[in-house]
């Protein structure tokens, strides 16, 4: 009897891990997408509105700076709901404040050549060195920052840095193209739909991505959470 119960659970147990594997990406897609589409109205609306009172160019910075913490702060609060199904343990401020100081982090790299450089007169060479130290700091931004609470409950955290690093560039892209798409001259309705539509496929790229990281990693790690050891 023994040895047919140990059978059946060498059959069952990958179909539950996996089960509740694919359960935990669902969850993360849903989370970065709302949670992004959300989020990004933040700095949307504020970057409008300085533009509207017509801020001066630091002014303007340091609203979007700004916004890009509120942007951070939901985007993690989203995401840390998707995890504490599997992370119970995890505090809300553990992950949320990471990743709302990465957003600001992320707007500040973006937003400041653009603010204060003239790039007319900058050499070629100082434009790729510079514009290389900053492209790295930004992929590496978002992961590096919730690398710090990952890292406390999964051992080969240090993935997350990477898996971050290439969603973020993909995802980020998404706007750009279906907003490429608008042909000349099109409403202002039209484009709203499009910008839209971009924030839906950015939040399911860099969901998808990520999320396949964060189930290998919990997978992976000695961590007792719901979805770590079930296999």
């Amino acid at each position: 009897m023994s040895s047919v119960a140990a059978q059946t659970d060498s059959v069952t147990s990958p179909t539950i891990h996996q089960r509740e594997g694919w359960e935990l990406w669902w969850r993360w897609v849903l989370a970065v997408t709302a949670g992004e589409l959300v989020s990004f109205a933040v700095p949307s609306v504020v970057g409008a509105m300085a533009m509207g009172f017509g801020f001066s160019n630091l002014a303007f910075l340091v609203c979007i700076v700004l916004a890009g913490v509120g942007e951070g702060a939901i985007l993690g609060s989203a995401q840390w709901l998707a995890l504490r199904l599997a992370i119970p343990q995890m505090r809300w401020h553990e992950w949320t404040l990471p990743t709302a100081l990465a957003a600001m982090l992320a707007w500040i790299i973006g937003m400041t050549p653009s603010t204060f450089v003239d790039f007319e007169t900058v050499t070629p060479a100082t434009l790729i060195v510079g514009g290389g130290a900053l492209g790295i700091l930004f992929l590496l931004s978002m992961g590096g920052a919730q690398w710090l609470a990952l890292r406390r409950y999964a051992p080969r955290a240090g993935w997350w840095v990477l898996a971050n690093a290439v969603a973020w560039p993909v995802g980020v892209a998404m706007p750009f193209i279906t907003l490429g798409l608008v042909p000349d001259g099109a409403s202002a309705a039209v484009m709203i739909v499009a910008g839209v539509v971009g924030g839906v496929l950015m939040g399911i790229v860099v969901g998808a991505l990520t999320g396949l990281a964060l189930v290998w990693l919990l997978r992976a790690s000695h961590y007792g959470g719901k979805y770590a050891n079930n296999g």
